[in-house]
């Protein structure tokens, strides 16, 4: 592979044993590298307790996935909002500051809204 044959990012949404996150992570950031894109992992979390909102150490084997990334995103339903939060950007002044911020979802148009502060949804 060459830098000029992908020109998008990489997702991925692994269903791996617990055992061979830290191995699948590890092996991720050369290959992003080498052929310069972003990858994008999903990772989805254990269960959670009550009311307890999800985090980047509720993934299964989370201390892998909370420090590897570079950028870590949580997004959550929380009722009718979904909010989604910004945990972790390790180059803040490149990639912006955590943070969070709420949308809903516009069926009738397929897609999110960013709710602004004091805005009805």
């Amino acid at each position: 592979w060459s830098s000029d044959v992908c020109s998008s990012d990489l997702l991925i949404n692994p269903h791996l044993p617990n055992s061979t996150a830290p191995d699948l992570l590890r092996e991720l950031a050369p290959v992003a590298k080498l052929i310069e894109v972003g990858i994008i992992v999903v990772a989805h979390p254990t269960k959670l307790l009550g009311h307890e909102k999800p985090g980047l150490y509720s993934i299964s084997d989370s201390a892998h996935w909370a420090n590897k990334p570079d950028i870590g995103i949580v997004i959550h339903r929380e009722g009718a909002e979904t909010a989604i939060r910004i945990q972790k950007a390790r180059y803040p002044e490149e990639t912006g500051d955590i943070g969070e911020v709420r949308a809903t979802y516009l069926q009738s148009q397929g897609r999110f809204a960013i709710i602004e502060p004091g805005m009805d949804p």
